[in-house]
C-alpha cells in the first residue's frame, strides 16, 4: 500500500489518500488563484486570526489538511471505544441531542448520562495522550 506524506512545518507527516489528494488539489487551486490575482494586479489579502496558528501564518490548504487531519485522529479514537460509548458519542456529540433527552430515551436520570458522558470523554482524553 503507498503511504502519502505532505509537510508541515517542515516536518513529513504521514496522512491518508484523501487527505493527500485534497491538500494537493488545494494547493493547485490557491496557486492559480494567486496567479489570476497577480495578473489582475490585487494584492494579496492579509491573514486573519483564524490562519495564524502557533505563531506563524498558515495558508488555507494547511488549515483543511490539519482540520482534516484532526478529524481522522478523533474517529480512530472513537473506533477504540466500546460499542454503547461510541452511540453515546454519536448521540451527544454528532447527532446532537441533549442530556435530559438522552436519559429519557434510555431509561435512566439526566445525571446518569452526565456521568457516562464524562467517563467516556476522559477515556477519549487518554486515547490521545498515548
Amino acid at each position: 500500500m503507498k503511504e502519502y506524506y505532505i509537510y508541515v512545518n517542515g516536518q513529513a507527516v504521514a496522512v491518508s489518500r484523501e487527505v493527500y489528494t485534497t491538500y494537493i488539489a488545494m494547493a493547485e487551486h490557491e496557486r492559480y488563484v494567486e496567479r489570476k490575482d497577480r495578473a489582475n494586479g490585487k494584492l494579496p489579502e492579509l491573514p486573519s486570526d483564524e490562519q495564524i496558528h502557533s505563531g506563524r501564518i498558515c495558508s488555507p490548504v494547511e488549515q483543511q489538511v490539519f482540520q482534516q487531519w484532526q478529524t481522522e485522529q478523533l474517529y480512530a479514537a472513537i473506533a477504540q471505544l466500546g460499542e454503547s460509548e461510541q452511540w453515546l458519542v454519536g448521540e451527544l456529540y454528532f447527532a446532537g441531542k441533549s442530556q435530559s433527552r438522552l436519559s429519557r430515551e434510555m431509561g435512566v436520570s439526566q445525571p446518569a448520562v452526565y456521568y457516562r458522558a464524562r467517563r467516556v470523554l476522559k477515556k477519549l482524553r487518554g486515547i490521545f495522550r498515548e
